[in-house]
């Protein structure tokens, strides 16, 4: 796990909350967003209006407000749709009153950053963030989240079975195989797979396969050795060209 420096209240926030709390107005708590950027300046990270090398944005999912004047903001980061790996340098955390425009209220900078990895079928990956900052009179402000789009654990929970328990179906051919050298290979199309995908293969025997058919089938997919994903298939390799037809299960994809 990465290690982060307390939050930073910028000076737009010190204005946003003053003004809120002066005027009794609810505060919502809008959006996270990470950033690769280093800040160092204390009196830039102050003066932030909005965040550089934006790389993620995902809404908060819960506010709390202790003590008096220590409001927490909580939201999670997943690598759905990373296509690649990146620093969480920095951590912006958003908020508006009413219908009013959103504003940069803290920033929290890394020390040892969060790597968040690129899409993995087989591993999602997320970072969950509680973030603390202090204000002034804080047990005076009315607090919420937008609720729109607002993801709960169970539902990410869900998401992420889902995920794994996904199959995707293909046959690995008898025919078109490249044979001019070893490794033998032959490519199979597969929707919606990249070369960042690590999916897990597994044999879809037929329903009706007999022991006979089971058996060929065991033999042909020992002559596979490898697989290598890209755009949208997936390039067996193999000693020898299979004679018989090799059903496949992916997980994942």
């Amino acid at each position: 796990m990465g290690k982060y420096n307390s939050a930073v209240v910028t000076a737009a926030g010190q204005n946003f909350f003053a003004s809120a709390i002066a005027g009794g107005n609810q505060v919502t708590f809008t959006k996270m967003q990470t950033s690769t950027t280093v800040y160092t300046d204390p009196d830039a990270i102050l003066s932030l209006t909005e965040l550089t090398n934006v790389q993620q944005t995902t809404d908060i999912t819960g506010t709390g407000v202790y003590n008096g004047n220590v409001v927490q903001v909580t939201a999670q980061f997943t690598n759905q749709g990373v296509a690649q790996e990146y620093s969480i340098n920095t951590i912006g955390i958003f908020a508006k009153v009413g219908s009013g425009s959103e504003v940069l209220v803290a920033v929290v900078t890394a020390t040892t950053a969060d790597i968040m990895p690129v899409e993995d079928n087989i591993s999602p990956s997320a970072f969950a963030y509680n973030i603390q900052f202090v204000i002034q009179n804080a047990s005076t402000l009315q607090v919420t989240v937008n609720d729109a789009g607002t993801v709960t654990v169970a539902q990410l929970d869900q998401y992420f079975r889902d995920r794994l328990n996904q199959l995707t179906y293909l046959t690995v051919p008898t025919t078109g195989w490249a044979t001019g050298v070893l490794p033998y290979t032959v490519d199979v199309l597969v929707a919606g797979i990249t070369a960042n995908s690590v999916p897990f293969a597994e044999i879809n025997y037929p329903d009706a396969v007999n022991k006979t058919g089971k058996k060929n089938i065991d033999k042909a997919a020992n002559l596979l050795t490898h697989m290598v994903t890209g755009a949208g298939k997936i390039t067996f390799e193999a000693v020898q060209v299979p004679t018989t037809a090799i059903p496949l299960a992916l997980r994942g994809i």
